[in-house]
């Protein structure tokens, strides 16, 4: 159970990121609902292609750590 909680970690990193006035959202001015809910989704599904890649990338580097050097 611990070690799921602290993998929640990551994932509250990366919705503060979302949030971060850095990341321009409270730059955009839309209006309809639509819109709005939109954006929540494309945003979202970024998030998601970054930690994929983020997973990718560690389990790519634990397996050249190991010496089982195949990348696919």
């Amino acid at each position: 159970m611990l070690s799921n909680y602290k993998e929640q970690q990551s994932v509250e990193r990366g919705f503060g990121f979302l949030k971060d006035p850095l990341f321009l959202t409270d730059s955009v001015f839309l209006k309809s609902p639509h819109r709005i809910e939109a954006l929540g989704f494309i945003m979202g599904l970024c998030l998601l292609v970054y930690t994929l890649g983020q997973r990718q990338i560690r389990k790519t580097l634990k397996r050249l750590k190991t010496g089982r050097s195949k990348i696919s």
